[in-house]
């Protein structure tokens, strides 16, 4: 029975391809087991699992606040999502001089190929 829900568990995972949250999920999983065993072996608090369950949860919130936090700043400071743009172009571009010349015709040829089809006349065109 283990076996199949198991299996059943990894279908559903690959066909939604939510990888990354299996690898997430199990992190914290981990994390929260080792923080347990820990806290049982040195501080010999009431119920450990309830406050590495509360401390690995106060972890993620504050994390996931200081992300929204610097995205929200990145959106009063003007920069929004051309500014993002902007600087993914940047970036892609400092990345074609480090790769090989083969990998970085092929990246030329297909950013060619997505800002022409993000251009306002090729929406023009389209509509």
């Amino acid at each position: 029975m283990a076996i199949a829900v198991t299996s059943a568990a990894l279908v559903v995972v690959l066909a939604f391809h939510l990888t990354i949250a299996l690898v997430a999920a199990m992190l914290v999983y981990t994390g929260g087991r080792r923080l347990t065993d820990w806290m049982e072996r040195r501080t010999h608090l009431p119920y450990p699992a309830i406050w590495s369950v509360i401390i690995v949860i106060a972890l993620i919130v504050g994390a996931g606040g200081f992300v929204i936090e610097r995205a929200a700043e990145a959106a009063s400071a003007g920069k929004g999502y051309s500014g993002l743009a902007v600087q993914m172009a940047a970036a892609l571009d400092k990345l074609r001089t480090m790769l090989p010349v083969w990998v970085a015709a092929a990246s030329a040829a297909a950013s060619a190929a997505a800002s022409a089809a993000a251009s306002p006349a090729a929406s023009a065109a389209a509509a």
